[in-house]
């Protein structure tokens, strides 16, 4: 089970959950609170200001801006044009390539996707198993979709999806009762 995900699929790290690997020699307490500032984007609108950032990052103010301002040196950390805050930088996006380059199954499946999406002329895609949610790894659209459906790495409740049923249904009890137990909850 990935501890680090609310009941949405959505990133719950925070730098107080280093202490999980207070033991563990070779962890960087200050890479996780990078991750932390880079997941605070995951629910955002709109730019996120500093403050917000902290906020959702669990850190403090200082912190955050010597965090994001080495971020934004290396761009994976951008300000908004207008200058509401700061987004996501393009590095992110190389980052996403490599993933979506180098995995042998996404590799594997790119070819077979495509024949599909000509055959059934609708939506095709790949998603990825992470605890309690999807993540959408291979999008091809139909003619109809709406372009906030087809991005990758958009992340639905496990439940939520056909796919993630499908899944669900192939796991082992145990996993089932407590997933069972998840969605109760949301209800």
């Amino acid at each position: 089970m990935n501890r680090f995900r609310d009941l949405r699929g959505i990133s719950t790290f925070s730098p107080e959950d280093a202490d999980a690997f207070k033991d563990d020699p070779l962890f960087l307490r200050s890479v996780a609170r990078t991750v932390a500032v880079m997941m605070a984007f995951q629910n955002a609108r709109h730019p996120l200001s500093l403050s917000q950032v902290a906020a959702e990052a669990g850190i403090d103010r200082s912190a955050a801006q010597r965090i994001i301002h080495s971020l934004m040196k290396l761009d994976m950390l951008s300000r908004d044009p207008e200058d509401r805050g700061y987004l996501p930088g393009m590095r992110v996006l190389d980052m996403t390539h490599d993933l979506l380059r180098l995995n042998p199954m996404l590799q594997r499946a790119n070819p077979v996707l495509l024949q599909l999406r000509r055959r059934v002329r609708e939506r095709v895609d790949l998603s990825l198993f992470d605890d309690v949610r999807v993540i959408y790894a291979l999008r091809m659209p139909s003619k109809h979709e709406t372009f906030n459906a087809t991005i990758v790495g958009n992340t639905v409740p496990t439940y939520c999806t056909a796919g993630g049923i499908a899944v669900l249904a192939r796991l082992p009890a145990c996993p089932m009762k407590r997933l069972q137990t998840l969605s109760a909850a949301l209800t």
